[in-house]
């Protein structure tokens, strides 16, 4: 059986495939370490930040984390070295990304593990239910490698904000 630990980032893939659920009452570092190798965990999911807290643990060699096979990330861009990192504390492990936002209500896209070093800037390719556009200020796509804003649309978009609708309006144009 799975064990999963993780700020809730993905909670519904972790449920999905059966998995069991540790939850803390509050977030330590060294607790999560003490935990991991304590319950056993094989799935961890956090965003940079907190893996960074993980990282900066000392004597970070000395706990097992041996049983963890997936670790992931989102909520904001994570580091190459921090990848790097991430790969050799976790030698069973495999690194995946993913990217969302919180009108998705879930991922986006995600990246296979196989590229996260190798194609390091990128969040990999969107999941086949998720329209994905780059677009400019008047909402015209862009080319390959021009800078503009991500947009999309899937089942899983939210109806709207709460009480909101002006912005639910602006966020949701074009469908």
């Amino acid at each position: 059986m799975e064990v999963t630990l993780g700020y809730l980032l993905r909670p519904n893939t972790n449920i999905f495939i059966g998995c069991t659920t540790v939850v803390m009452k509050s977030f330590d570092p060294k607790m999560v370490l003490e935990t991991v190798e304590r319950e056993r965990i094989n799935r961890m999911t956090f965003p940079p930040t907190v893996w960074n807290f993980i990282l900066n643990v000392q004597d970070l060699k000395r706990y097992n984390l041996e049983s963890v096979k997936s670790i992931s990330s989102g909520a904001e861009a994570m580091p190459l070295e921090m990848k790097k990192r991430l790969i050799e504390l976790f030698p069973n492990a495999k690194l995946g990304e993913s990217y969302g936002m919180t009108e998705s209500t879930a991922t986006i896209s995600t990246i296979k593990p196989d590229d996260v070093i190798r194609k390091s800037s990128s969040v990999g390719k969107p999941f086949p239910n998720v329209e994905v556009r780059i677009v400019d200020e008047q909402d015209r796509d862009l080319g390959v490698g021009e800078i503009g804003e991500i947009i999309f649309r899937g089942p899983t978009m939210m109806k709207g904000y709460y009480k909101e609708s002006e912005m639910t309006e602006e966020a949701l144009k074009g469908g």
